[in-house]
């Protein structure tokens, strides 16, 4: 989507995630005998916990934006990584190559053991702490060199920076830490890279800021763009991450509905002013020769519609009040996916797999880092209360409910959308009949002289409503258009029959897993609808 990429620094949480990759083997033991492990490792830790706090003054991020780490678990780098987030409070996302036991069970090409048992059991003990908010598969692959390829290609495409710790004389390899670095660069994404080293039996390490900017002197700010907030909800405030989605979703609803009044006028307002003008111009045409003392206001009656259409047309595009209406209404709807997901555990990958404009990826980034620490932690044995309560709650409510809502707007949009198409052919059918009329009066065939009316009255009356009619039947079109009233009756009814079904597989779900996929299913539903409302209002203007 090409529109809508502005943003502007966030008056409220915003999430920046620090991606993360570093060298298995941090310690050279043939070339540093007898160098204590331990010390390097702990070393490692400080200097990550240190980069860690520095980093929002380094990257210039302002006091509303906070970090959330993304790694693997691997022994090494990534073990050091995760305490240093833990030690911080730092939230953290683990990306697994395969499921957790297998993971930690694995053997390399020499059948040498990915982990030993005293390590599996540090890596297990460290998913289990409270910073670690998320712990996925995300490669589907059967070939172990595919699926280490395939998480740092995750790690990188949900980063806003990485962070990659090397070995000073490691090697690379296919999946590794150098390939992540390379995959972040080709994205245009800022990296760290940490190079330690031990000599003369101590810990050195060097920062290099990749890419190099032309600009930037050494120790100063990488070219880092803060991320930012759509330009419509720049002026939301909020602290802290407690009830975040349900303000967001209170101050975009009320922008929403003030914006989408604005239109609904503006549309009228444009149609309604140059349909009054062309009135005036047909009547000035027709009846000039008996309206000389009126001639002159019905000219400026006529002048100043024109103008005040004009003005409205113009203030309408100026102001982006339509795509500030797609803008609100899609993140409030998104809120109100979020809300509705409280008792659903996990990624909220619905949220990313429409095509979303760019302007909305941290908030969105923000509101899944916030559903991932809420419901980290959700009994397993409420599963079936928190079923009915969704179903309840996001499909029956006949306030709030889908269902009822899509089938109210389905009516209304049906009955609209006739009254368009009657208004349409209700004046072509008069305009045509009209026109009949006038061959028929140029033949001087009188057969409407029943109605005592001059000849003369009468071909202006037809002359009149032949410009005029044509105009209303046009202009009952494009509020059609405007309104986008045929899609939505259309989308309605589909909706509305999808989630009728859905309801019912939700009611007959029998395991939590199940009602979970459900959910989902649901919302990535609805998240779509709205992200196609969004795609054709944003570029549907007054026609």
């Amino acid at each position: 989507m090409s529109h809508g990429h502005s943003t502007e620094a966030p008056a409220s949480p915003l999430v920046v995630q620090v991606g993360f990759a570093g060298s298995r083997r941090l310690l050279d033991r043939a070339a540093c005998p007898g160098f204590d492990e331990a010390s390097l490792h702990k070393q490692i830790e400080d200097h990550f916990v240190a980069t860690l706090e520095r980093l929002p003054e380094t990257l210039g991020l302002t006091a509303h934006h906070f970090l959330c780490g993304v790694s693997q678990i691997a022994i090494g780098g990534d073990t050091l990584f995760s305490r240093a987030c833990a030690r911080l409070g730092i939230a953290q996302r683990v990306f697994l190559p395969q499921h957790r036991d297998g993971y930690l069970t694995a053997s390399g090409e020499n059948e040498e053991p990915d982990f030993t048992p005293a390590q599996a059991t540090v890596a297990r003990e460290l998913l289990a702490g409270d910073h670690i908010i998320e712990s996925r598969v995300v490669s589907d692959s059967m070939e172990r060199e595919a699926q280490f390829e395939d998480v740092n290609l995750e790690i990188v495409r949900v980063s806003d920076i990485v962070i990659a710790l090397r070995r000073e004389d490691a090697g690379g390899k296919p999946g590794g830490t150098g390939h992540l670095i390379e995959r972040a660069l080709v994205r245009k994404k800022v990296v760290l890279e940490i190079i330690v080293s031990v000599r003369e039996g101590r810990v050195h390490f060097r920062n290099d800021w990749h890419p190099v900017h032309p600009h930037t002197e050494p120790g100063g700010r990488p070219p880092f763009e803060a991320p930012g907030v759509p330009p419509v909800i720049s002026r939301f405030e909020h602290s802290g991450e407690m009830a975040y989605a349900a303000k967001l979703r209170q101050f975009t609803g009320a922008v929403a509905k003030k914006k989408r009044a604005y239109f609904r006028f503006a549309a009228l307002a444009i149609i309604g002013t140059h349909v009054l003008a062309t009135i005036c111009a047909a009547a000035i045409t027709i009846f000039h020769d008996d309206l000389h003392d009126v001639l002159a206001r019905l000219l400026g009656i006529e002048l100043l519609l024109l103008g005040s259409g004009l003005f409205v047309h113009w203030n309408l595009h100026h102001s982006a009040a339509a795509e500030r209406w797609a803008t609100a209404r899609l993140i409030s709807e998104i809120t109100r996916s979020v809300m509705a997901l409280s008792g659903v555990r996990g990624y909220l990958g619905h949220l990313f797999q429409p095509h979303l404009p760019e302007s909305l990826r941290h908030v969105l980034r923000t509101l899944n880092v916030f559903h991932l620490k809420a419901t980290r932690s959700l009994p397993a044995e409420s599963w079936a209360e928190r079923r009915a309560s969704y179903v309840v709650s996001r499909l029956d409510d006949p306030q709030n409910g889908q269902i009822p809502y899509y089938t109210r707007r389905q009516r209304s949009a049906h009955f609209w959308l006739l009254m368009s198409r009657v208004g349409f052919y209700l004046g072509s059918g008069l305009t045509i009949l009209g026109t009949v009329a006038k061959l028929l009066l140029g033949f001087h065939i009188h057969i409407l002289a029943f109605l005592h009316l001059e000849d003369t009255a009468l071909e202006h009356g037809l002359g009149f409503f032949g410009i005029v009619l044509p105009v209303l039947a046009v202009a009952a079109l494009s509020l059609a258009a405007s309104f986008d009233i045929e899609a939505r009756e259309h989308t309605y009814t589909e909706m509305r029959e999808a989630l009728e079904r859905q309801r019912e597989f939700l009611l007959a779900a029998i395991s939590q897993r199940e009602f979970e996929v459900l959910a989902m299913q649901t919302e990535t539903r609805l998240v779509g609808e709205n992200a196609r409302w969004f795609a054709r209002r944003f570029f549907t203007g007054v026609s």
